[in-house]
């Protein structure tokens, strides 16, 4: 790995970790992959086919940003002397780390994959920083932040615990790869690497607890699901007796001791936070009230209100002007209620293809999967559960746009199949991967 790939992970890295200037790292790394890549021998597919391949994305994304800017600015909520910058990363990142991110899959899988956990390292140090600022002591487990929490950069001192939360969910994530590495056959220098993710995937939950979220076990949970089929079905015997070794065991005991832990902090603060509402979500309600009166504002300008039920049966209100809810918490109603239908088209017309394509590349090689496509995985339910319950392009600007980058790595990626043969670079010692 030479040492522009160096810079590239740091880069990620610091992404991940909310650094000042992220969003200048951000086309850092743009051109640093477009740079990395041509320097590449091309000889899997070179990448000018694959842009023509999915040029009409670009298209339909640049139209997005455009007519989404052109939304906010008519509405007057952002003006070009408050929110220039805004307005910038709004109309060139999408189309552009989509692009970059076709461009990186000529770099070889295992570069991606460092990637991927760069950014997961980098996110979760995020709020374990903010959870030992916030903490007194800094080491009580036992304190629960159910609203806000400092942090240690940034515009404001104090941060929702939900935007803080969130950064935890790519470690998290990272436990379904890591049991899948665990399970199967392979050389010693396999137990550092599990032990790095299982390491991270334990913080990544020891934040989503002290925050008191939910959405994060959501998406552990779809997941896990396929390894835990994948383990269960083979090969041979060896899926009945995984759980025989001894590094399982301690795996589970490391993980269930500070899970117990703060399971009864969190039955001690029952009446407080979202885990009071047990598994019940207003979201949903809100959702479909919402879905019903798209045609009463469809040029957006945040005109849309919406009476709606919260899990106790309380009637709340969904407005602009609502102290109770002024954000739908899911990407596609956030752009609609912001600017309108076009906008709105444009971004739903771009994402069906490729996700389609991802979608049918991880069902088609299932039975395939190693811990890399795992983690691929495990990024893809990320990505679905922030853009479906999240107000991501507002809470967490980085991790969005950050989205598209990956939507075109894994677009070319699933095509290819996940075929580890058919992937330069690939036959790269496990172990290689943990320097980062």
């Amino acid at each position: 790995m030479g040492w522009l790939d160096s810079v590239a992970l740091f880069l990620i890295g610091c992404v991940g970790l909310h650094v000042p200037r992220s969003f200048t790292l951000l086309y850092v790394l743009i051109a640093l992959v477009f740079g990395l890549s041509r320097r590449e021998v091309h000889d899997v597919v070179p990448e000018a086919t694959e842009f023509r391949r999915w040029r009409l994305t670009v298209l339909l994304l640049l139209l997005f940003s455009a007519s989404y800017c052109l939304g906010m600015l008519s509405w007057g909520l952002w003006t070009w002397s408050a929110d220039r910058l805004d307005l910038i990363n709004a109309l060139l990142l999408p189309a552009l780390l989509f692009v970059a991110g076709l461009q990186a899959a000529s770099l070889g899988r295992m570069w991606s994959t460092r990637l991927l956990l760069a950014y997961a390292l980098g996110a979760v140090l995020y709020p374990l920083i903010a959870l030992m600022l916030a903490r007194e002591p800094w080491w009580s487990w036992g304190q629960i932040f159910p609203s806000e929490i400092q942090v240690p950069w940034g515009a404001s001192t104090l941060m929702n615990v939900r935007s803080v939360e969130q950064n935890a969910y790519p470690a998290l994530l990272l436990l379904p790869p890591a049991l899948l590495l665990l399970v199967r056959p392979g050389p010693r220098a396999r137990r550092l690497l599990v032990t790095v993710l299982v390491g991270l995937g334990l913080l990544g939950g020891h934040v989503i607890w002290s925050l008191n979220g939910r959405l994060g076990w959501l998406a552990l949970l779809c997941a896990g699901l396929p390894i835990v089929g994948l383990v269960a079905a083979g090969p041979g015997r060896q899926a009945f007796h995984w759980w025989r070794k001894p590094a399982v065991l301690v795996v589970l005991a490391l993980g269930a001791l500070p899970a117990f832990l703060k399971f009864r902090s969190l039955i001690g603060s029952a009446n407080q936070g979202i885990w009071s509402q047990g598994f019940c979500d207003e979201r949903l309600s809100m959702f479909g009230g919402m879905l019903s009166r798209l045609h009463e504002a469809p040029w957006g300008g945040r005109l849309l209100r919406v009476p709606y039920l919260d899990c106790d049966g309380v009637a709340l209100l969904f407005a602009a002007e609502s102290v109770q809810q002024s954000m739908a918490h899911d990407v596609v109603l956030d752009v609609y209620f912001n600017a309108g239908i076009i906008p709105t088209l444009f971004l739903l017309i771009a994402l069906a293809p490729p996700l389609l394509l991802i979608l049918k590349g991880f069902i088609f090689s299932w039975r395939d999967w190693d811990w890399e496509v795992a983690l691929r995985w495990s990024w893809l339910c990320l990505l679905l559960s922030q853009w479906l319950f999240q107000p991501l392009l507002y809470s967490d600007g980085l991790l969005f746009y950050f989205s598209f980058f990956l939507l075109g790595l894994f677009a070319v990626e699933s095509r290819r199949g996940f075929d580890v043969a058919s992937i330069r670079k690939t036959q790269v010692p496990v172990d290689s991967v943990c320097p980062m």
